[in-house]
């Protein structure tokens, strides 16, 4: 009973999770195993849907790449005509693309501080 009740109060705190809540308190049946496999399935097809979507205005959001290149070669041509906000966001950007390498770098190491390597003899231990 105690596991229901554990169950049922991290229900009402999760805000997705209310709905089904509301079902089971009032004593409405679960989706049946069909309405389930039907849901899976519509979801599966707006799945296909979204990934056919970005693919096909995947070339749209590319031909605008050449100016944007533009544009930053200029504003880097002129730094001193660039403003603060300018200079923050371009901050912003650089720090994102360092954190990203950095995530990249710990999981290319499978580790989250320096490499793992295989154990030194004891005489080149000893060496240094």
């Amino acid at each position: 009973m105690a596991q229901i009740a554990a169950v049922m109060q991290f229900m009402e705190r999760v805000p997705a999770l209310q709905r089904a809540l509301k079902r089971v308190q009032s004593g409405q049946a679960a989706a049946s195993p069909q309405e389930i496999a039907n849901m899976a399935r519509k979801v599966q097809d707006l799945q296909a849907d979204i990934l056919v979507q970005r693919m096909l205005t995947f070339g749209e959001a590319v031909k605008g790449v050449p100016e944007e290149l533009a544009s930053v070669r200029d504003k880097i041509a002129n730094p001193l005509k660039l403003t603060v906000r300018q200079v923050a966001e371009g901050a912003v950007v650089a720090v994102q693309i360092f954190g990203f390498f950095c995530i990249g770098e710990m999981v290319g190491r499978r580790h989250v501080i320096g490499y793992t390597t295989p154990e030194q003899p004891s005489s080149a231990a000893s060496h240094h």
